[in-house]
């Protein structure tokens, strides 16, 4: 579930990670793992689905309207990982 959530919201830095380590090419891959890592944490840190949802909403796939029993993350929580959205997406 995990890494169904990554592909989402780092697609492009997962699909890099993958194809590297499946080429054999460790170090690409360990240093896409890393650069996934704050996000990984930012979306369980306050329960799943919240998190995700923020993630996915900052990259336009979905609106934030959460039905119960979801709940949203904290407005810290969203705001931070908004910030690390935009950056893996502005970083590719």
């Amino acid at each position: 579930e995990k890494a169904m959530n990554l592909t989402l919201c780092g697609a492009e830095e997962f699909n890099k990670m993958v194809h590297a380590i499946m080429n054999g090419d460790v170090e690409t891959a360990r240093k896409a793992h890393l650069n996934l890592l704050p996000i990984t944490k930012m979306l369980f840190e306050e329960g799943n689905p919240g998190g995700v949802k923020v993630a996915l909403e900052a990259r336009g796939i979905m609106e934030g309207h959460l039905r119960l029993p979801l709940y949203p993350v904290s407005d810290n929580l969203s705001q931070r990982i908004r910030i690390e959205t935009d950056r893996l997406v502005g970083g590719l």
